[in-house]
């Protein structure tokens, strides 16, 4: 059942500030707080109601008009979806997902199947020891994070730093609610897209149409802080898809799957890249309509980030020195790419913990002032057969990864084999290509503090048809395309 925002007293809001026609339902799922949003509602009452869910670690979910969820996000929020459920978990940082629903009745058949992170500061202290923490207290902590995900750094940051400042002790409310606020300052994570064997977006332009290609791709991004004397705040924003193994990635379909012509050619052999970067896309900001300018064989840099134009026509919505830390997969030699098992942050710094400089009696305040670096993680290989592997290097806001068949070499597997039919067993590329995707960037809050930067990934996929010669037909061959786009924003304290 819904009730109306007047109305709660449990959560200490007054009416005062807050739009009549927002609703609250805290009965149709179990542990979770829905917020339906209204055009009435003013963006700082409904910053500070929501604030008040999050810093109580309540499971929260807002609904409501895509455009009007935009008008709504508030300043802790730094990534927020363009959708019309927005899915909040306070338990390690921030977690922000979003996702479109069909109807009340799926939305929330969505999210009662949500997979919740635990609570790295569940008020049921049964597992601590019953004491109170220290009313203040400061503290040197150091510790690393392996994570193979970026949800898993932020997830391992709060609860080392839980154990570091409180121990086997249980925190008061007002300890855990100062943790929750600041822990998220340092620590936000969400999807950045889940696509389930969709239909391409649009096709690329100059190129024909399919029915066949899919995609199956869930990926993931973090916004980590960091603070060093010498090089300032700092901020790491890393992307990484989800999954190992077959069932993910792009695909033809099983009946549809890249094959040997019996007469010394190939047919379905896909193409496919990612490319990635900072600020709006060419022409303006139609995302469906840009034109990719890559074909293979051919290799050249797409012309779809603005920000990599000519340095006079930059627009204003390009970062402000951004660095590639980490692109995977890396070139391809020999058919072999190295491969790491996750990214190592390493923490160190101080945390305190005290009363706060506001006029409220017992407040409660905690700030943290860590440098955070990341390291090498351990690296192996992994073989990618009669496939190369190829990325740029010569731009600045952006980067493009090609997933491309070695013609020759598969021409050659056909011969001494005497071959026809699927080339499934010969290349990932003739059924589904995992693509194994990550980029870890890093900016500088000078410069970038208080903007919101646009950050687009887009995915390609072409179908070939090539002859014994290596010749492969450009003229009506399909080309299509996918696309993900967030607005992160940094922040200006």
């Amino acid at each position: 059942m819904r009730r109306y925002l007047a109305s709660l007293a449990v959560l200490g809001i007054t009416q005062a500030g807050v739009a009549a026609a927002t609703s609250i339902d805290e009965t149709s799922i179990p542990s979770v707080t829905i917020l339906h949003a209204d055009d009435g509602d003013e963006p700082a009452a409904f910053s500070r109601l929501l604030d008040g869910l999050l810093v109580d670690g309540k499971r929260t979910v807002v609904a409501g008009d895509a455009r009007l969820l935009q008008r709504l996000r508030p300043s802790y929020a730094y990534v927020w979806p363009s959708t019309d459920t927005i899915v909040l978990d306070p338990a390690s940082g921030l977690g922000i997902f979003g996702f479109n629903a069909r109807d009340d009745a799926s939305r929330a058949n969505v999210i009662s199947l949500w997979p919740w992170e635990p609570d790295t500061l569940s008020a049921d202290a049964s597992a601590r020891t019953r004491r109170e923490a220290p009313p203040a207290v400061t503290r040197q902590v150091k510790f690393d994070v392996l994570a193979t995900s970026p949800s898993g750094v932020c997830q391992g940051f709060a609860r080392e730093m839980a154990r570091g400042m409180f121990g086997d002790a249980t925190p008061t409310t007002e300890q855990r609610a100062a943790f929750r606020t600041e822990v998220r300052r340092w620590c936000q994570h969400g999807h950045l897209s889940v696509h389930l064997a969709e239909r391409a977006e649009f096709d690329i332009e100059s190129f024909a149409s399919s029915e066949h290609a899919r995609l199956t791709l869930a990926s993931e991004w973090a916004l980590i802080r960091s603070e060093d004397i010498a090089s300032g705040t700092r901020y790491f924003f890393w992307n990484k898809t989800l999954g190992d193994g077959a069932g993910t990635g792009f695909t033809l379909g099983r009946d549809n799957e890249g094959r040997a012509d019996g007469a010394g050619g190939i047919d379905g052999i896909m193409d496919v890249a990612i490319h990635s970067g900072w600020g709006s896309v060419m022409p303006g900001d139609d995302t469906y309509t840009w034109p990719v300018n890559s074909t293979f064989p051919l290799l050249g840099n797409v012309q779809a980030f603005r920000c990599d134009g000519p340095d006079s026509s930059l627009p204003s919505d390009c970062p402000v020195g951004p660095v590639v830390l980490k692109l995977y997969p890396t070139d391809s030699v020999d058919g072999s790419v190295n491969r790491a098992s996750g990214e190592s942050f390493s923490f160190g710094g101080e945390a305190a913990v005290g009363a706060a400089l506001s006029q409220n009696a017992g407040s409660m305040s905690v700030s943290f002032a860590l440098a955070v670096v990341k390291t090498t993680a351990t690296v192996s290989h992994a073989d990618m057969t009669l496939t190369s592997v190829r990325s740029n290097a010569d731009r600045v806001y952006s980067r493009s990864t090609w997933w491309r068949p070695d013609v020759p070499a598969m021409i050659e597997w056909i011969r001494a084999r005497d071959h026809s039919g699927s080339l499934a067993k010969a290349t990932p590329l003739a059924a589904t290509v995992n693509p194994r995707y990550e980029i870890l960037w890093e900016l500088p809050a000078e410069g970038n503090a208080g903007r919101v930067l646009p950050y687009h990934v887009f995915y390609e996929m072409g179908i070939n048809t090539c002859t014994r010669g290596c010749v492969c037909r450009l003229q009506g061959k399909p080309r299509v395309g996918w696309v993900d786009h967030v607005l992160v924003r940094i922040p200006a304290d």
